[in-house]
């Protein structure tokens, strides 16, 4: 079966949970990078103890509950309280 890379933007909440904002193909890495940190300067404003990552996943195209995390926190985000 084949395997796909995409990105996947994550917000994580106070309590350090996930929460899905969007995914990107290969083809749009760079937008992702750049929507991503986009959301992390805006973000900056509002909160102090919550920040958006960007993970690269390799997933099977036929099933979607199959995936492997391949890198974490591509923009090494984080919060202001763990500066």
């Amino acid at each position: 079966m084949a395997r796909m890379i995409y990105y996947q933007i994550d917000y994580i909440d106070k309590n350090g949970e996930a929460n899905y904002i969007d995914t990107f193909t290969t083809r749009q890495r760079n937008k992702a990078i750049k929507h991503v940190n986009v959301l992390n300067r805006a973000n900056e404003c509002l909160n102090d103890d919550t920040y958006f990552v960007l993970d690269r996943y390799s997933a099977n195209t036929r099933d979607d509950d199959d995936y492997d995390i391949i890198e974490k926190n591509i923009t090494k985000a984080m919060s202001i309280k763990e500066h």
